[in-house]
């Protein structure tokens, strides 16, 4: 509440409804939808998603009020704020130890399925996982692969009616959501495209300019790099157990992973380009120099425009910083 007595004091008799307790203790909590949005300073930043926490302006006071009943505003309700939000957050704390499992389902889900129904009814049966029931009533998937276990502790399970089950319900409900899970490919997913965009990155690394020939000679090399070595096994040791490494990806916040350790990758395409190369190439290059020449190559982008006058762009050249002596 604001230092001021008179501020506080328009506080107290919008909380209380002008009934102001003897006691109200220090702290008080009220709710972002009892102000007005020009009273934050950073009510845009936040509807964006580029902060967390919606900071008032100084002197702001509530003015809008809500309509519920006279028990949410009494003083034994505002006391009692602090328990109620904290049982939120541990029920939506167990909301997030399922984050992980809901994204790894999205892609069992398009990996398992053939139709668009069968899509569906496996993911919203992750509604019923979590609540540790494992059978369905969509004859599509009728119970979950996985083998039944008893679970000793009971409390990672979500319970029906609780806040963090009823906000997931109606997250993975939505029609929008329902109706984009039906048209998942099993067949076209990013990640094998992004690991192949960092291989390009090894062999055409961007920090440096390259002609388009020598361009599009590294494309190709990343291209059959990738070819060769995209589906490595993983290692195991000499008793046949799978290798892993232990990560702390950043944008987990600390979370630990288990990454599989794949084989060293070969090389076997570099020694076929250098059979080519000595046993055709140098005994006859002028077929492969017919071949390169009908490449088409295109034009500098910057041909595409206007080459103005040198000097006049050295004249209108200005710099934001000041570099005369001080």
């Amino acid at each position: 509440m604001p230092p001021l007595e008179k501020k506080k004091n328009l506080w107290l008799d919008f909380i209380f409804k002008g009934h102001m307790p003897e006691d109200s203790g220090r702290f008080l909590r009220v709710c972002s939808k009892h102000f007005t949005t020009d009273m934050f300073m950073n009510f845009t930043q936040v509807k964006e998603g580029y902060a967390s926490k919606l900071r008032l302006k100084p002197g702001s006071i509530p003015t809008i009020r809500d309509q519920v009943s006279d028990a949410t505003s009494n003083f034994e309700a505002a006391s009692t704020s602090h328990t109620t939000s904290r049982l939120k957050m541990k029920d939506c704390e167990k909301l997030r130890k399922w984050m992980k499992s809901i994204r790894n389902h999205i892609y069992w889900t398009a990996a398992t399925s053939t139709t668009g129904p069968e899509r569906v009814a496996k993911w919203t049966s992750i509604l019923n996982h979590v609540q540790d029931v494992h059978s369905h009533d969509d004859p599509l998937f009728p119970k979950c692969l996985h083998p039944l276990r008893t679970t000793t502790d009971k409390r990672k399970w979500m319970a029906t009616g609780t806040p963090a089950f009823c906000k997931l319900e109606k997250i993975l409900s939505n029609k929008r959501i329902l109706k984009a899970v039906a048209k998942l490919s099993p067949h076209h997913q990013t990640p094998s495209l992004e690991a192949f965009h960092g291989v390009i990155l090894r062999f055409a690394p961007k920090n440096i300019v390259f002609p388009f020939l020598g361009m599009l000679c590294r494309l190709y090399l990343a291209a059959l790099h990738y070819n060769e070595n995209a589906d490595r096994a993983q290692t195991t040791t000499s008793t046949g157990n799978p290798l892993y490494k232990l990560q702390f990806p950043k944008a987990r916040k600390g979370e630990c992973r288990a990454k599989p350790i794949k084989t060293e990758p070969t090389f076997r395409y570099f020694a076929n380009l250098m059979d080519l190369i000595f046993d055709q190439v140098f005994v006859d290059p002028a077929p492969f120099i017919q071949e390169l020449f009908k490449i088409p190559i295109p034009e500098d982008l910057c041909s595409q425009y206007e080459r103005p006058d040198r000097e006049e762009v050295i004249a209108g050249y200005a710099s934001w910083f000041n570099l005369t002596a001080v």
